[in-house]
């Protein structure tokens, strides 16, 4: 399987070994024994970057996972063979505001669930450049959200420097199982186990990329709440990124 080198959020550039390349329905592909490249889910984009294979630079067009395989696809696959060393390059500016909205999502979820509204379940997150939000499902009749009161204490969180820590953990092991699941979550059966925990806020499990710290975070807020036949949509924004 590939070493995924994104789970310890290494991304700059990085030298692997293509194992394999090949074509399918969605083009040409190559698999390295390792990358940085996040083939997206969990609510977050894919990277974006590209590889240089004998000094011939390469535009990743997508990437993605099957079978604990990571399949980085390009245009054509000229002057590629399998042994060759390729750099890897992810677009560290894209991944900066990928990793930023992924953990402002968790923030916001926890304190909606921990601290201001109990009867609200994390449903799931999209942690997009354009319409993130996180949602919810009621378990009770009623629930009382603010908007400047959730923006309030996310200010206050962005400046207690709270940090982000992501652990590799046994489905087995005390970690995971006191850890927060989603609805309808099951541990993957083809990458490593990842939580990621936020300060003195529950773990949550998550193959996502994240800051390190909230003080990451400055410009988060909530602009929007919307409840829908009872599924109940946080939108947020960073707002320097609010025009991408």
């Amino acid at each position: 399987m590939t070493e995924l080198l994104y789970l310890k959020n290494d991304f700059p550039e990085t030298d692997a070994i293509i194992r394999e390349t090949g074509s399918d329905t969605e083009g040409n592909f190559i698999i390295l024994d390792k990358t940085s490249f996040y083939p997206g889910g969990g609510g977050q984009e894919p990277d974006k970057g590209n590889l240089e294979i004998k000094g011939n630079k390469m535009e990743v067009i997508k990437v993605k996972s099957l079978d604990g395989e990571v399949f980085h696809y390009v245009e054509n696959l000229d002057r590629v063979s399998v042994g060759d060393i390729v750099q890897t390059r992810i677009d560290g500016a894209n991944r900066t505001v990928n990793s930023k909205l992924h953990t402002a999502g968790h923030l916001i979820s926890s304190i909606i669930y921990e601290e201001q509204a109990h009867s609200l379940i994390p449903l799931k997150g999209f942690h997009y450049h354009v319409g993130a939000n996180v949602q919810f499902t009621i378990s009770t009749a009623s629930f009382d959200l603010d908007i400047s009161k959730i923006n309030l204490r996310l200010n206050e969180l962005v400046n207690s420097n709270l940090e982000v820590k992501a652990s590799i953990v046994d489905v087995l092991s005390d970690d995971y199982k006191h850890s927060f699941k989603i609805q309808n979550f099951t541990p993957p059966k083809d990458k490593p186990l990842r939580i990621v925990k936020i300060g003195h806020f529950l773990a949550y499990p998550c193959g996502g990329t994240h800051v390190e710290n909230t003080n990451q975070l400055l410009g988060i807020e909530v602009t929007k709440i919307s409840n829908k036949k009872g599924n109940i949509k946080i939108s947020y924004q960073l707002r320097e990124f609010s025009a991408i």
